[in-house]
């Protein structure tokens, strides 16, 4: 009898197990205020992945009909927002407010009928002068005194709309420097294409300048466990400073043609007033001594570096076969910097 009893209690605990392993989070009802380029794209893919019902707000210009799977409805964030009326959502996630004006009206009008907003903000929020790391406590950017506001000023200004609105209930997330496929400004996927070219390559900075990427993907994958763990809070996004040597290094692998990296002071490059199109992009110093200690305790994780590189190239190379052209102003560069050394 007692055999048959510790029998029939191992056979019931193990049902227990199989339940508790195989049965996901409940499906929420997420709202996403984008959702067709870049982080909006990615995030709006894991939701799916993870079984959770999706409706995309915008104004469908971009990638219509891009999500089967999802409701979309047309509006715009300047003012039409009657597609949002008498509805209600889980979950609201904003990844395409960049104005204050825009994130008060969606704020304002969402507050009363979903439980909670994530909205994804910038470090450019913070300061100038911020510690060697810096939290989510540092000094943000002041307000101007008159005219027109920096990205991160309205950014700041968006945070605050959501937070008034939705208090305890709000998530603020806080990326550095996002890369991977599908982003639509061309700036991470530049240094492979760079090499491509072979010779000498322009390269701001030292070999041991930590640069936190964090793939738009990995930031999605959380944002997904955010919504289902119901985090609150605000969270910087930074990936794990992988040398600017190893971003390098990996490119030059990938070349198939010879390049030798020529290291430029990245002070007497600001200097020289670069356009975006010059050169490829210079990694900010304040994007390098962000830290993400409460997001990565939270769950955030990040892939290899070379494993962003790699797939950010197959999405460039069948979706986008372009070369970028900046060698005549990189090699008049490089020129103007042997002399002044």
């Amino acid at each position: 009898m007692a055999l048959a009893r510790r029998t029939w209690l191992a056979a019931v605990a193990a049902v227990g197990a199989s339940l508790l392993f195989t049965a996901g989070p409940a499906p929420r009802r997420v709202l996403v205020l984008g959702g067709t380029r870049f982080v909006g794209r990615h995030i709006v893919l894991a939701l799916l992945a993870g079984g959770h019902q999706v409706t995309l707000f915008n104004r469908g210009r971009t990638a219509p009909g891009l999500f089967p799977a999802a409701e979309e409805l047309h509006g715009d964030r300047d003012g039409e927002l009657d597609a949002l009326r008498g509805r209600s959502w889980d979950v609201v996630i904003d990844t395409s407010g960049t104005r204050t004006e825009q994130v008060r009206r969606s704020a304002e009008l969402l507050a009363a009928t979903a439980t909670r907003y994530v909205y994804v903000s910038s470090v450019a929020v913070y300061g100038a002068g911020v510690a060697s790391e810096y939290s989510e406590h540092a000094p943000l950017r002041a307000p101007p005194a008159t005219g027109k506001r920096s990205y991160g000023q309205h950014k700041i200004g968006c945070e605050l709309e959501v937070l008034r609105c939705f208090d305890a209930r709000a998530t603020i997330l806080r990326p550095a420097a996002l890369i991977g496929p599908h982003d639509p400004h061309d700036r991470f996927v530049r240094w492979p294409l760079r090499a491509r070219g072979g010779g000498d390559m322009l390269v701001p900075g030292r070999p041991e300048d930590p640069v936190p990427l964090v793939d738009a993907r990995d930031l999605a994958a959380w944002v997904v466990r955010i919504v289902e763990a119901g985090v609150t809070g605000t969270y910087n996004v930074a990936g794990p400073r992988d040398p600017m040597g190893a971003l390098i290094d990996h490119c030059i692998a990938r070349a198939g043609v010879p390049v030798t990296p020529v290291w430029v002071d990245a002070a007497w490059l600001r200097a020289q007033k670069l356009d975006f199109d010059s050169v490829p992009p210079i990694f900010e110093s304040g994007y390098r001594r962000c830290s993400s200690a409460l997001a990565i305790a939270e769950g955030l994780r990040f892939r290899p570096l070379a494993a962003s590189l790699d797939d950010t190239l197959a999405w460039w190379d069948h979706e986008r076969p372009r070369q970028i052209k900046h060698r005549d102003r990189e090699q008049a560069l490089l020129a103007e910097w042997r002399a002044h050394r």
